[in-house]
């Protein structure tokens, strides 16, 4: 009974996550350190994977308005599928860069199988997975998509059978406060 109560709990908080949040625009975040934080949490499952990470991160990156933790949770979880995507290792490339000082461009590509064009319209649906365990609850890419809307952004995703996935968000970046003097 415990242990239905606690999966319970977890499936209604991640029902929680889904929902729309009001206000993302809380504070000034830097992209570039979000993907840090976010690669050092995933470190050592990403290196017992035998993969190669390469990061190209645009050192004048402008910040973006918005919560640095959910955006955090939602890099990881394209880490975590970009890992999962490649048991027998691969190379991991994640990237940033600024469009014309406006826009936010942040890339996460893996050199997995990629993904079939039959489920291609499904992948952000909560609760659909391709994972056959039952510990997966198809909630990751759910979550990553709320959070892009939240923050006003795009998720967008290429792939195709045998060249890999790669996930790309596009943000605003955050407007310089003007001071009329």
């Amino acid at each position: 009974i415990e242990r239905e109560a606690l999966r319970i709990r977890d499936i209604v908080q991640n029902l929680l996550a889904l929902t729309p949040q009001k206000n993302a625009a809380d504070a000034l975040v830097d992209v570039n350190r979000v993907v840090d934080s976010a690669l050092g949490l995933m470190t050592r499952p990403i290196v017992a994977a035998r993969i190669q990470v390469k990061k190209e991160l645009d050192a004048n990156l402008p910040k973006i308005r918005g919560r640095a933790s959910d955006l955090q949770q939602s890099v990881v979880a394209l880490l975590s599928n970009a890992r999962n995507a490649m048991p027998d290792g691969g190379t991991l490339t994640v990237s940033t860069r600024s469009v014309d000082g406006k826009l936010i461009k942040l890339l996460v590509e893996d050199t997995g199988p990629g993904i079939a064009p039959e489920i291609m319209d499904r992948i952000f649906e909560p609760f659909f997975t391709t994972k056959p365990t039952p510990d997966s609850k198809g909630l990751g890419l759910a979550m990553v998509h709320r959070v892009v809307q939240d923050h006003g952004g795009k998720i967008a995703v290429d792939s195709g059978p045998g060249r890999g996935a790669a996930f790309s968000i596009t943000l605003t970046a955050a407007r310089e406060k003007t001071h009329l003097v």
